[in-house]
């Protein structure tokens, strides 16, 4: 079993989703620097997906520094890897989408909204 969630779906390549989902485990600490990921056989076999399909997404991350790979124990995720900008908004896309829709939802301004977060913020 994954220690995150990838669900496949039609439209971009199943190893773009397949990077993004490890980034925003990444991310958002379900995957901590150090953690183990599965075996491409096994990673594969759980997503239902081509074992080349899974090699390349980690390859993709390997290069990008976000896994490492430990000769006889496979991939884990890199302690010093940090996501880029691009990677951060693609993260927080979908996030901020659900706020802005709710907020608009509530009748709630773009000013009382950015107020909002301030104060969170802090």
């Amino acid at each position: 079993m994954l220690p995150f969630h990838i669900e496949i779906r039609s439209g971009a390549p199943p190893y773009e989703q397949i990077i993004f989902s490890i980034k925003k485990a990444i991310a958002e600490g379900r995957l901590e620097p150090g953690a183990k990921l599965p075996s491409v056989r096994a990673f594969s076999k759980e997503l239902r997906v081509n074992p080349n399909t899974v090699q390349k997404a980690l390859s993709v991350l390997i290069s990008e520094g976000a896994l490492e790979v430990m000769p006889g124990v496979g991939s884990r995720v890199s302690a010093s890897y940090r996501p880029s900008r691009v990677d951060q908004n693609a993260l927080l896309k979908g996030k901020l989408n659900t706020l802005v829709v709710e907020a608009k939802h509530l009748g709630i301004s773009k000013s009382q909204l950015k107020e909002a977060i301030d104060r969170e913020w802090k």
